[in-house]
């Protein structure tokens, strides 16, 4: 099977796969002859008989790897959507407390009654020994909910370190002491770049800004954290992870699409009116085309713009179906054609753009502005509104 992707420092962007999710009506329940259902089904329960709720179920599709992964509810009882007939992997996508279960070759057809499924867990403490299968398996929030630390210790982490393109496990899994946690950090709050390479313009006052708004005082904060929590000799502590969902929150379905390469990265995300999910890379020369009925992608190479790193970031959908879209890294505005190819680029403007319905971006520019932008023409703004309190914007809408 090919390696699924995975959206997260800074500006070291990552992002897994895509993912379509589907949140079903209210009242929907297991087995309730919703349309949306009318698949595989069966039961989840623990060594001890009790009946699982909220264990996320997956099929994996030998086919084109697309899994689809439900919830089990308060009966222990899932049931998938109706699914293209064929041979799948059954597991269950994060066991965590409970041992991993998985069969390789489950043949799926019509409403396939599977195996009642019996986990055993990996001990009987809420706290779970924190084992690299088990870290994989935390969120973000998790992890922070169980180092030791004061809250503003960990919402300056969180401002500083999780604020950009990757998850805390990117950071907490290194082990550095406080002269190593310091190199770190100003490595990733006074540079820039797509590899971080670029050192940031000095301000008026001559000096390099850090990024993320960090004054001397929270990095000092920060750094102490850091060198205690993930010193040399640091060790992980038990961990409790959250509960999981209940009730309305596990009639969801969820389906994952593998890409054709590793290491995407992909960053935004849009659909046009066929139904196709159109997507941008922020490593690579290409935009990308998913047909999430069947799960086969087309890609569209990107110019490289000389010296600079590849990597696109927003795009959206015009009117006439051409793909509108921005590089950060290169800071350009394109426009690609997907009926003949073609990308038209202009250098000037990059980051997060709004597109209007009458075809014009919008987006900040130029410190203090709202700017209007014909991606048809160029990059140079054609209309400059002063903003009395932001400076930029990261997410554009426009009515």
């Amino acid at each position: 099977m090919k390696r699924s992707l995975s959206l997260r420092w800074r500006a070291i962007c990552s992002m897994v796969g895509l993912a379509l999710v589907f949140m079903s009506a209210p009242a929907l329940k297991a087995q309730g002859g919703h349309p949306m259902l009318g698949g595989a089904r069966g039961v989840v329960k623990s060594s001890k008989g009790t009946l699982l709720e909220g264990m996320a179920m997956q099929l994996v599709s030998h086919k084109n790897a697309i899994r689809t992964t439900v919830y089990s509810d308060r009966d222990g009882r899932y049931e998938f959507p109706k699914i293209e007939a064929g041979w799948y992997t059954l597991r269950v996508a994060r066991p965590l407390e409970y041992k991993p279960y998985q069969r390789d070759a489950v043949w799926i057809e019509g409403t396939t009654s599977l195996d009642e499924i019996v986990l055993e867990r990996v001990t009987e403490s809420e706290f779970l020994p924190p084992t690299p299968e088990i870290l994989a398996q935390l969120t973000d929030a998790e992890w922070l909910y169980n180092l030791p630390g004061t809250v503003q210790e960990k919402k300056i982490f969180s401002d500083t370190c999780g604020s950009g393109c990757h998850n805390y496990q990117q950071s907490l899994r290194d082990r550095f002491d406080e002269k190593g946690w310091s190199l770190m950090l100003d490595r990733m709050t006074l540079y820039g770049g797509r590899l971080v390479i670029e050192k940031n313009r000095p301000g008026p006052d001559g000096k390099i800004p850090m990024g993320f708004g960090l004054t001397e005082e929270n990095r000092d904060i920060l750094l102490k954290f850091l060198a205690r929590v993930r010193g040399p000799q640091s060790e992980f502590p038990p961990m409790k992870p959250f509960p999981r969902p209940r009730g309305a929150a596990t009639r969801v379905i969820i389906t994952e699409y593998e890409l054709p390469r590793f290491d995407v990265r992909v960053h935004d995300v849009a659909g046009d009116a066929d139904g196709n999910i159109w997507y941008t890379s922020n490593r690579s020369p290409i935009i990308g085309k998913l047909d999430p009925r069947t799960g086969l992608v087309k890609e569209y190479q990107v110019p490289v713009t000389a010296g600079k790193h590849t990597g696109q970031h927003w795009l959206a959908i015009a009117k006439d179906g051409k793909i509108v879209f921005t590089e950060t890294w290169s800071n350009n505005l394109g426009v690609l054609d997907p009926a003949t190819g073609q990308v038209a680029k202009w250098g000037g403007t990059g980051g997060n753009k709004g597109l209007a319905p009458d075809g014009f971006v919008w987006g900040t520019c130029d410190g203090h502005y709202l700017c209007k932008f014909d991606p048809k023409v160029s990059a140079e703004p054609i209309q400059k509104i002063p903003l009395k309190k932001s400076q930029n914007t990261y997410g554009n809408d426009v009515s």
